[in-house]
């Protein structure tokens, strides 16, 4: 591949396709949604996606994932 040249003649690096980055603090927003049966966190990619019609399901009970509101 082109890039494994580059990596290893250009910078002298090896050439790997995965990173060696400390992600532990890279936590994104979680959204609470429940079903018949519990509580689940869906990441905002899921959460974006209910808002624009998806629907999901909870693989237990099989019932719909609703977003759970703050009482305020």
């Amino acid at each position: 591949m082109e890039w494994q040249a580059i990596m290893i003649d250009v910078f002298q690096r090896p050439a790997n396709a995965t990173h060696s980055f400390d992600v532990k603090g890279v936590i994104g927003k979680q959204f609470n949604y429940a079903c018949l049966c519990s509580t689940h966190q869906l990441t905002i990619r899921r959460h974006n996606k209910i808002l624009k019609g998806a629907q999901y399901k909870c693989r237990k009970c099989n019932g719909e994932l609703v977003e759970e509101k703050l009482a305020i």
